[in-house]
């Protein structure tokens, strides 16, 4: 069983998460806690803030010329990031547009 925390202590370790930069597990195993327990106060931290669960996602129309490919980033409240690459881009879009309008209308 781990060390227990106080509540005060749980927001300063995630206080300390958010200015870090640093993955989830790095953070965790530096301050000798728990994937998973680091997880559950990140979200009773964001309960307490009164932050959704969910967030809406806007579609916007992407320019781009076919010919160009990079790296897609997608990044959810600042927190949550994901990098693929490297790919066509108005594939990309075309197809997220796409899985999005499904996920909408089921």
């Amino acid at each position: 069983m781990g060390k227990i925390r106080s509540r005060a202590e749980r927001r300063a370790v995630v206080r300390r998460f958010h200015a870090s930069g640093m993955s989830v597990r790095a953070f965790a195993a530096q301050e000798g806690v728990g994937q998973t327990t680091l997880y559950r106060w990140l979200s009773e931290a964001r309960a307490a803030a009164g932050e959704p669960a969910f967030v809406e996602v806007v579609r916007r129309p992407v320019v781009a010329a076919a010919h160009e490919t990079g790296q897609v980033r997608v990044e959810l409240s600042g927190r949550v990031q994901v990098v693929v690459g490297p790919v066509d881009p108005v594939a990309f879009g075309a197809r997220l547009a796409a899985a999005l309008a499904d996920e909408a209308s089921a």
